[in-house]
């Protein structure tokens, strides 16, 4: 598991999930619910086909972005990509 990657912050709103095969991280400003747009998400995706020490993994963002723009609530059922050339 990639819970490791975890690291609580004051006044911030994170959230995780992990549905048996991947892990799901969020964070969104204080105050915040789970059903507003306004999330950062990401999910930690293994990938036995990188040619790696350890357990390989990759990062991988909803929608390809790492602005704050989805609900935590739909961390299901997002699309997720590496990130996007701005």
């Amino acid at each position: 598991m990639a819970a490791h990657l975890f690291h609580p912050t004051p006044n911030v709103n994170q959230a995780y999930h992990c549905d048996g095969t991947h892990e799901y991280f969020g964070d969104a400003p204080r105050g915040v619910a789970t059903s507003d747009a306004k999330w950062r998400i990401f999910k930690i995706e293994y990938d036995t086909g990188y040619d790696t020490a350890g357990d390989p993994w990759v990062v991988k963002w909803a929608l390809g972005t790492d602005a704050p723009i989805h609900k935590w609530s739909e961390v299901a059922s997002l699309t997720y990509e590496l990130l996007k050339a701005r």
